[in-house]
């Protein structure tokens, strides 16, 4: 914290890192009711761990380390377990009827900005973040040395997972459509389009691809996935096909 006085830039320590504590403290400070030292009386017991609290730090400290991709998913994802669960929820409290909740109203489109119902699948999605967040509150202790969270309150609870999700399949007319007016599109749009028809693998995986990843002399093709590499054989392309 910086301040001055009699025209001198002072400076202190808080002894943390703590976001929301510190703009507290600070605040406090302006206003006149502790002094520098800031052991002031209002400091003298820790304020009880919020979910906002500690969404808000594992937003701060863990989420900016993550893609940006993934970062815009834990962002959206903190907001809607902050407007189900409520700010002031303390996480040590979330149990399995809260779980269960969560994910029939998600099911049934009242959690979310869009309003919509949600698969399985995009609700595991959301869940696998919390429980993260818990993970990693359970293994993380404040400036005092205490852990944020004894223990992770949902651990063990089973996500819904969506088994065989159904997807969208073009047959060899519909794609030979597509691949003939995909020029006009963008010839990057083509490239993706031969590379996801011959592969099978998904856009992501496609639009992570760089020229270091394919070795035409031997056919192998490397995509980056988000857990492990994949090598895939593939047989010559025509240069027809991929001709920009």
């Amino acid at each position: 914290m910086e301040w001055r006085e009699n025209g001198r830039r002072l400076t202190r320590s808080l002894g943390h890192r703590e976001w929301v504590r510190a703009k507290k403290q600070a605040d406090e400070f302006a206003a006149g009711f502790v002094g520098p030292d800031l052991n002031g009386k209002a400091e003298a017991e820790p304020e009880p761990l919020t979910l906002r609290t500690l969404l808000e730090m594992y937003g701060e400290e863990v989420t900016p380390t993550k893609a940006e991709s993934s970062q815009r998913s834990d962002r959206a994802a903190t907001r809607r377990f902050l407007q189900f669960f409520g700010p002031g929820r303390s996480p040590a409290t979330l149990s399995q009827r809260d779980w269960d909740r969560f994910i029939r109203a998600r099911r049934a489109g009242r959690v979310g900005a869009s309003g919509r119902p949600v698969t399985d699948r995009t609700i595991e999605h959301d869940l696998k973040f919390l429980i993260a967040v818990l993970n990693w509150a359970a293994k993380s202790r404040d400036e005092r040395g205490k852990l944020l969270l004894a223990s992770n309150p949902l651990r063990g609870l089973r996500t819904p997972t969506e088994k065989n999700p159904t997807r969208v399949v073009l047959s060899e007319d519909e794609y030979q459509a597509l691949l003939g007016v995909s020029r006009r599109v963008d010839w990057r749009f083509r490239v993706a389009l031969v590379l996801a028809h011959e592969t099978g693998h998904r856009i992501g995986a496609i639009r992570q691809l760089r020229w270091a990843d394919i070795d035409t002399k031997s056919g192998i093709c490397r995509y980056h996935l988000s857990l492990r590499d994949v090598v895939v054989d593939f047989p010559p392309f025509d240069s027809r096909q991929v001709k920009f």
